[in-house]
């Protein structure tokens, strides 16, 4: 639920209903750009450590 995760899926749901744009590559394209984010490692370590996350939109 991180904000920054939430706003590239709602991007790459929009591109599956535009024309000429594969909904799928701008899926991974996007997904790409979350792994490098602290929010990403915050989610990450917060499973790990069985807590919940403190995301701030990094």
């Amino acid at each position: 639920m991180a904000p920054y995760a939430i706003e590239q899926v709602i991007q790459s749901v929009y591109a599956h209903f535009k024309d000429g744009i594969d909904g799928f590559d701008t899926e991974i394209e996007l997904f790409g750009k979350c792994v490098g984010t602290k929010d990403f490692t915050e989610g990450t370590s917060a499973f790990l450590e069985k807590r919940k996350p403190q995301f701030n939109g990094n």
